[in-house]
């Protein structure tokens, strides 16, 4: 999603919804959400998704 150089919100918001850069940025600044929550429902998708491929390659 990013290209090189800074990782910042500014150039992912301009490549996926670049009418509406500010939005962007207010969603990731201002939202109140739980860092850990969000990373282990993260991990748990892809260690799910980990898990499928392993099976599928088994079989």
């Amino acid at each position: 999603m990013l290209t090189k150089g800074r990782k910042s919100v500014e150039p992912m918001a301009a490549r996926v919804h670049p009418e509406d850069i500010c939005s962007a940025h207010h969603l990731v600044t201002q939202s109140e959400w739980s860092d850990r929550s969000l990373l282990e429902t993260v991990s748990g998708k892809v260690l799910s998704a980990l898990t499928q491929s392993e099976i599928e390659k088994s079989v």
